[in-house]
């Protein structure tokens, strides 16, 4: 539960690979404290606006450490960061889509937005502050407890990369390869804190996501649904065993707690619904009855018996519930160039 996974962090001994090139000594990514750092949309600032190439961009950066993250509007999945101020010019390209791969670069894609960042950091005209939800193509940027979600929805894929917002610094977590359940169990995750980059595993990941912002579903824990049915498509990923179907299929066959269901997904993978098919646990326990001895009864007059009963409705598999909130609503954000 939600409680053991937060009563571990102090347990926590993961060894880190610090790949930020800084020359100063890190600690591991979880045991840093936040170094006067506190309310996340007063840390971060954002900016949007096309390039040259009339390609739209939106623009984080952390105001004390000078973390960017730049976000292109037909992205899937991959992203370019800074790690801090004193990093530059170096910039990261993070194609961690589902296999963990970073490149080195030295250049941003629109660099005028984090030019103009830099120099308004000591005043409010970029504060996050300013807007409660920040659209920008296939990314979304809303609250997330005290922290910030930027999710991502890709166009032909069942399940996204997210960055969290935390206060000095943020946390990717990759798709991953959903065709090896192994592999994508124990997938990679990023996290860059006061300056500092870290590959971790995806455990090491959800437990800075509680210790830092809270419990967020289907990812540091899963609901139960109904208590028949998985509460989500990554319920299945992370505890079911797929059964038929790939990443590619719009349906897939999967066993999950004794029961075997059904995925059906809609074009492009918009939504699916899961129902179940089949119980697959022991059959139901019959009393044998012993063998009835050949007894003469005298004939009985005709009667008609009254119909049976139907039988009682066998409980269906629901949907998952959305965990989306309001699809329907678009926040306007305003030019901030």
């Amino acid at each position: 539960g939600v409680s053991a996974i937060v009563n571990s962090v102090a347990d926590v001994t993961s060894k880190f690979a610090d790949i930020s090139g800084n020359s100063r000594q890190p600690v591991s990514a979880l045991e840093r404290n936040m170094d006067g750092c506190s309310v996340v949309r007063e840390e971060w600032q954002v900016a949007q606006g096309l390039n040259e190439k009339n390609g739209l961009y939106t623009t984080f950066r952390h105001r004390k450490y000078g973390t960017v993250i730049e976000l292109y509007e037909d992205s899937q999945g991959s992203f370019n960061f800074v790690v801090s101020d004193e990093a530059l010019p170096e910039v990261c390209r993070c194609m961690a889509i589902t296999e963990f791969v970073i490149e080195k670069r030295d250049y941003l894609f629109h660099p005028m937005l984090t030019d103009q960042l830099r120099r308004d950091s000591d005043n409010d005209a970029h504060s996050m502050l300013r807007y409660p939800q920040i659209p920008g193509g296939n990314w979304f940027a809303e609250s997330a407890h005290e922290g910030v979600l930027i999710s991502h929805k890709g166009k032909y894929d069942k399940n996204n990369v997210a960055i969290f917002l935390i206060p000095d610094g943020f946390i990717f977590v990759s798709r991953g390869n959903i065709n090896n359940l192994d592999h994508y169990r124990t997938r990679q995750a990023l996290i860059v804190r006061q300056g500092f980059c870290y590959e971790v595993e995806i455990q090491d990941a959800r437990q800075l996501i509680l210790q830092t912002l809270g419990p967020i579903l289907d990812l540091t824990h899963f609901g139960e649904g109904n208590g028949t049915v998985p509460n989500s498509y990554e319920h299945l990923l992370e505890e079911g065993e797929r059964i038929q179907g790939h990443d590619r299929s719009l349906e897939e066959r999967w066993l999950w707690k004794g029961g075997q269901f059904k995925v059906v997904w809609a074009d492009r993978f918009a939504d699916c619904v899961i129902k179940r098919e089949e119980h697959l646990g022991p059959p139901p326990h019959v009393d044998k009855q012993p063998p009835t001895a050949n007894v003469t009864h005298p004939p009985q007059p005709p009667h008609h018996d009254p119909a049976p009963p139907p039988p009682p409705p066998t409980a269906a598999g629901q949907p998952p519930p959305s965990g989306g909130g309001d699809g329907g609503l678009v926040a306007q954000v305003s030019e901030l160039l």
